[in-house]
């Protein structure tokens, strides 16, 4: 099915069960649109050795339960709607490239209800079975941390971790909490204890920064078993923010 060529379509519904045990599906080739709707089943045990690769581009998407299940050669992914919905097991039975679904930094919503597959965003990861709405489940995290505050600012154990060497989570996953602390407390209201450990942590991540040979800067590693990193720009910012905090110590 080839809808590429299509320049005028705003929106792109596919119904429940349209190529449901269609085994001689091979391949979908979409436009960008302002909205894909993928039905429920719709794609359920389409098993052709050709349908390997799925793209969709386009500001809303939202894949309905067992859309795209036991489609068993269908690895390469790519999910780029700004707001994406994966349903209950809607990849279930998928061999993924890399066993996860990545969603770019483009993604700004996204909500994954046991969609039968890891997912990917950011550095943050996400299991087969997992329920989660990005980002209001972090913003309501964030506030709930600092409703033991009256100043609604850290709590006072700033509710961050102490990292360390041996902590599990790797150095992009710290980066990434460190960053949604930065965008969502105020710091002038932060004690000295409270900026200390802050500075620990932002000097523990920092610490590890490379350098590539274009003279970007970027963490990178491994999280359960992907290569991740994390952008020249997002370092800068963490860097800025330590020296925001030193200044507020001196």
């Amino acid at each position: 099915m080839d809808l590429s060529p299509a320049t005028n379509l705003e929106k792109v519904n596919i119904g429940d069960k349209t190529f449901y045990k269609m085994s001689s599906f091979v391949s979908m080739k979409l436009p960008h649109v302002g909205e894909i709707n993928i039905g429920k089943s719709a794609f359920e045990n389409c098993a052709n050795p050709g349908f390997n690769k799925l793209t969709f581009d386009a500001e809303t998407l939202n894949v309905e339960e067992k859309a795209f299940c036991n489609c068993y050669n269908l690895e390469d992914i790519n999910c780029n709607g700004k707001n994406t919905i994966l349903c209950e097991n809607s990849f279930a039975n998928c061999p993924v490239e890399y066993e996860y679904i990545m969603l770019p930094r483009s993604v700004e919503h996204f909500k994954i209800y046991k969609c039968g597959v890891k997912v990917q965003h950011h550095s943050s990861c996400f299991e087969a079975d997992d329920i989660f709405d990005y980002p209001k489940d972090i913003l309501e995290a964030n506030s709930d941390d600092s409703s033991t505050d009256n100043n609604n600012s850290f709590g006072d154990d700033i509710s961050l971790r102490d990292f360390s060497e041996d902590w599990f989570v790797h150095v992009g996953v710290q980066a990434l909490e460190l960053m949604q602390y930065m965008e969502s407390h105020d710091i002038n209201s932060l004690t000295e204890a409270q900026i200390q450990r802050l500075l620990k942590n932002l000097n523990h991540v920092l610490g590890q920064v490379k350098k590539d040979k274009n003279g970007n800067l970027y963490l990178s590693g491994k999280w359960q078993g992907k290569d991740i990193s994390f952008s020249h720009d997002d370092i800068v910012r963490l860097q800025k923010f330590k020296e925001d905090l030193e200044s507020r110590i001196v």
